[in-house]
């Protein structure tokens, strides 16, 4: 059966075997995750498409690495912002030190 370029065949589809496929990263990542879990918990030893399941976990491996990639480095970036604000507190101090009149002795 062709499918059109935003739409993948799933052995889990209701009704049509079509299901169209999200651009949001989170809906893919959540879609992803269902297909093997109901895979994994209805038909462990089935193949859809000439596919098993460690194959199509083989398949989706790079996705969820690099998502997985990307959620660090997005609490690598909260991390890095935070310490930046600290530091930014004692630089501000030095600044209002610099502005400040000195007593001549």
């Amino acid at each position: 059966m062709p499918l059109c370029s935003h739409q993948i065949w799933t052995p889990f589809a209701t009704g049509d075997a079509c299901v169209k496929t999200s651009n949001n990263p989170k809906e893919t990542n959540d879609f992803i995750e269902a297909v093997s879990k109901a895979w994994e918990e209805t038909a462990k030893e089935a193949e859809f498409a000439d596919v098993s399941l460690a194959q199509f976990k083989f398949k989706v491996k790079p996705s969820l690495d690099h998502r997985a990639k990307i959620a660090s480095l997005e609490r690598q970036l909260i991390a890095a912002r935070y310490n930046r604000d600290l530091a930014d507190v004692v630089r501000n101090e030095e600044c209002r030190n610099l502005s400040r009149p000195r007593r001549s002795d």
